[in-house]
């Protein structure tokens, strides 16, 4: 895991974290679908 993060670092200028919340995205219909299978 560390390395993957070194290299991650030195890869790229910017890293960013998103914290979503799922249930709310799923209530919208067109997309609920796409999101509960991204989660398998």
């Amino acid at each position: 895991m560390c390395i993957t993060a070194h290299k991650l670092v030195k890869e790229y200028d910017l890293i960013a974290v998103e914290d979503l919340n799922i249930r709310d995205l799923a209530k919208n219909t067109k997309l609920s679908k796409s999101i509960y299978d991204a989660g398998k």
